[in-house]
């Protein structure tokens, strides 16, 4: 039998020799594996286009250009327009009839007016076509060909992807921040001078509303603010005030004359950081801003929040929208760009990234592109161990920059270049002593605090002052319901409702359970509904609708169930053949990092309502339950 052949490798030899000759190997390879990928779902992409073509040849008759949002052409079909899969808002490139479609040039619209013979479509910018105007006039003088039937976003980040990784590998300066280096020269003070962006004042709230900090944050306070540019990395579990610690960072630098842009990978995550300054009592819009995306819900934003938030609408330059006297700018890397764009004067001095281990190489490299120069500091700020208890699932991955540089001993050694918070000061102990034991190997401890007791004498505790339950229920599955979980459920909700508001518990369960559940609060609701969706609750409450029937098999990839998935005796019995056992992926459950999310994000009382036995099947999970025993928080 012939060996299958390794498909060619996507980067010429003598582009492999540059890249290796041109940054240290670690480095170095790193940027291969980028491009590597890169150019090989550009080729999927492109070849599915090919493979399946969707294309008509037109003429380009008129455009109307205000460097706007709205900039449109109007473009003329040979043939007439097959409306079933060409309408409107369909994504289109056009390109010129005499090119391949799999070179760079190509212009990126969306059609919004549709007739038989002529359409209007919208011109998409894109960062890596800064002469889209040059084509569009080059364009007008030849045949054009209208290709569709592609998913835009793949295709849309090649170039500029690219890009940002042969920027980064072109300046010393820049991928040296993304390894190990020497030190610089520390100048031991909390209040360094960052060659005077420009001298402000904070209101006088700003000192009124100064919190406490335990010793380890302000270590982690004193690193941030010396005068350096070496990465830094902050670590840390959830809860241990990483976020907190950054914005009074961030204070203590502006002060010195620096700016700071925070990134983060969520919407959610930057919202969090805008509510830490307002309770530190900064909304001024002339010191701080908040980017919004143009899709973006801001009903749940306070109105101090708005003060200093915006919604960036493109081009942003044109309309003289600037945030050139903003010390500190809060992004999220869905809105670099746009935020480069309105970023005309001072470069930033510091870049705090919050989640960092949410966040891949690429997304790295692509900030250093976009605001990396000599001195400017980056801050890699998140939890480290989320990639460890992937590792621990065997999951296919590549480890993020912050777990790879976390994971150097020349970093995670040296006070100067990275910290770990160890002091969870958001939830209940006993919820970080299991927190602790099954995630962090036991490298978390809980502050010396009496704020999160305020439900340890719930009436359903069978033992006070130890918040986190385990009742074990098995009942029969029926269309995703088990009506005997959903029965405890409601009892328990039904009484915490008394003592606790709907905003401060969230419930986690699958869309059936979870619908029948918030029905019989609110009948109203529907799928959509934020009802029991805290996001850092004081009350979380677990319900996976599992018993006996879905059975972890043996190899662990996969559950077993009967074919209808619900109970059948003779299954469940033990009564049929492996062979006969129906396969299903692995649920979330039992994956570790599920519970670090419970625990880690729950404040003072964590229920799990489910079966044992199923649950007890993966060792996290044996070990939670085993937990609940030992301290008579288990009930049958």
């Amino acid at each position: 039998m012939s060996e299958s052949k390794k498909p060619a490798n996507p980067i010429r030899e003598a582009d492999r020799l540059k890249i290796i000759n041109s940054a240290p190997k670690p480095i170095a390879e790193v940027a291969l594996r980028l491009l590597e990928r890169i150019e090989n779902h550009r080729r999927n992409e492109i070849g599915n286009a090919i493979k399946y073509p969707a294309s008509i040849n037109a003429k380009i008759i008129d455009e109307v250009i205000n460097f706007t949002d709205e900039d449109t052409v109007t473009i003329r079909s040979e043939t007439e327009l097959d409306s079933s899969d060409f309408n409107k808002g369909v994504y289109i490139y056009l390109h010129d009839s005499r090119d391949y479609f799999v070179q760079k040039n190509y212009l990126l619209c969306s059609v919004t007016h549709l007739q038989p013979y002529e359409f209007i479509a919208r011109i998409i910018k894109q960062r890596s076509k800064p002469n889209w105007l040059d084509y569009l006039k080059h364009l007008k003088t030849s045949r054009v060909t209208v290709r569709f039937g592609v998913h835009h976003a793949p295709i849309n980040v090649f170039d500029g992807s690219v890009d940002a990784v042969k920027h980064v590998l072109s300046e010393p300066d820049l991928f040296e921040k993304l390894v190990y280096s020497e030190p610089t020269t520390l100048k031991l003070t909390n209040m360094p001078d960052f060659l005077g962006y420009k001298h402000i004042e904070l209101p006088q709230s700003i000192y009124d509303n100064v919190p406490t900090f335990f010793p380890e944050q302000k270590s982690a306070i004193n690193a941030l603010t010396r005068q350096t540019s070496d990465t830094f990395v902050l670590a840390g579990a959830p809860g241990t005030g990483k976020t907190f610690v950054l914005v009074e960072a961030a204070l203590r630098l502006i002060l010195a004359g620096a700016r700071v842009l925070f990134i983060s990978t969520y919407y959610k995550s930057a919202d969090a950081v805008s509510r830490e300054f307002v309770k530190r009592g900064l909304t001024d819009r002339n010191l701080l801003f908040r980017a919004l995306g143009s899709n973006r819900d801001a009903s749940d934003l306070s109105a101090d929040c708005m003060k200093f938030s915006e919604t960036i609408k493109m081009p942003p330059i044109t309309n003289g929208f600037t945030i050139d006297n903003c010390s500190i700018v809060i992004t999220t890397f869905c809105l670099l760009f746009k935020t480069c764009l309105i970023n005309n004067a001072q470069p930033f001095t510091h870049v705090f990234i919050d989640d960092a281990q949410h966040v891949c190489e690429i997304s790295i490299w692509d900030a250093l592109h976009q605001f990396g120069h000599k001195n400017v500091r980056f801050v890699l700020c998140g939890n480290p161990y989320s990639d460890y208890l992937d590792s621990i699932m065997e999951l296919e991955m590549v480890p993020t920059p912050l777990f790879r540089i976390a994971s150097d001993s020349s970093y995670n050694t040296n006070p100067n270049l990275m910290i770990t918070l160890t002091e969870n000061h958001r939830s209940h102990k006993a919820i970080v002593d299991i927190l602790a034991r099954l995630c962090y190997e036991d490298n978390l401890k809980t502050a010396d605090t009496d704020k999160h007791n305020a439900l340890c004498n719930w009436e359903y505790l069978p033992n006070p002052d130890f918040p986190v339950l385990f009742h074990n229920v098995d009942g029969k599955v029926k269309k995703g319901i088990n009506q005997a979980e959903a029965d405890v459920v409601i009892k328990y909700l039904t009484s915490l409702r008394h003592i606790v508001s709907d905003d401060d518990i969230r419930l986690s369960c699958d869309t059936e359970q979870k619908a029948l559940i918030r029905t019989h609060f609110k009948p109203e609701v529907d799928r959509m509904s934020n009802l029991f969706e805290a996001s850092y609750p004081r009350v979380y409450l677990v319900s996976r609708v599992h018993n006996k029937n879905w059975r972890v098999s043996d190899d662990e990839d996969g559950y077993a169930l009967n074919a209808s998935g619900e109970e059948d005796e003779d299954k469940s019995s033990g009564n049929i053949s492996e062979n006969e056992i129906p396969k299903v992926k692995p649920f979330f459950d039992f994956n570790p990092n599920t519970l670090n999310f419970i625990l880690s994000r729950t404040r003072e009382l964590v229920i799990v309502v489910g079966h044992a036995e199923t649950w007890e099947r993966k060792p996290a999970w044996k070990q939670f339950i085993d937990y609940c025993r030992e301290n008579n928080s288990y009930i049958e």
